[in-house]
């Protein structure tokens, strides 16, 4: 599975968007993905989740709206 460190940007993007469950994290820390970014919506779709280091999370077979801006990240 590749890593990605992406930290403080993602921080940055869900505090933009108003998601209250990850902006009162302060360490959002390594990503774990199985899933990919789908650039021209905005939208993390996530095949398999995707675990959130340091907060405590799992997502599965959900998404993220990220309308302000598009991720590039290559898997």
């Amino acid at each position: 599975m590749p890593i990605i460190q992406a930290t403080a940007r993602l921080h940055q993007v869900w505090q933009s968007e108003g998601w209250t469950d990850y902006q009162d994290k302060e360490k959002i820390g390594w990503i774990l993905v199985t899933g990919y970014w789908k650039l021209d919506t905005g939208y993390w779709m996530l095949d398999a989740g995707c675990w959130i280091l340091d907060t405590g999370y799992w997502l599965k077979h959900g998404t993220l709206n990220l309308k302000s801006e598009t991720l590039n990240f290559k898997l």
